[in-house]
């Protein structure tokens, strides 16, 4: 179910555009949430993608970025807990 979901927004990110629209960043939003459930990381923009669009995608999701920094140190946490 997520692999198929992945493929269909990163499909959507990387349609032909001059310009970024809101389709583009709610396609990243919901890859960047499904990577992050399902594999634990952030989702690397397709290499086929505008080199604008790519650019402004990264630089408008520095608040999700923040999101997957507090994940990770409460992941980690929960397995410092769970060794000891």
């Amino acid at each position: 179910m997520y692999p198929e979901a992945m493929d269909a927004f990163k499909m959507a990110i990387s349609l032909p555009s001059t310009c970024v629209h809101k389709v583009h960043y709610d396609a990243y939003k919901k890859l960047f949430l499904i990577s992050l459930f399902q594999y634990g990381k952030t989702p690397k923009v397709p290499s086929h993608t505008y080199q604008i669009l790519s650019m402004r995608l990264e630089n408008y999701f520095e608040f999700y970025n923040m999101i997957y920094e507090g994940y990770n140190s409460v992941s980690n946490l929960q397995l410092n807990l769970l060794e000891r």
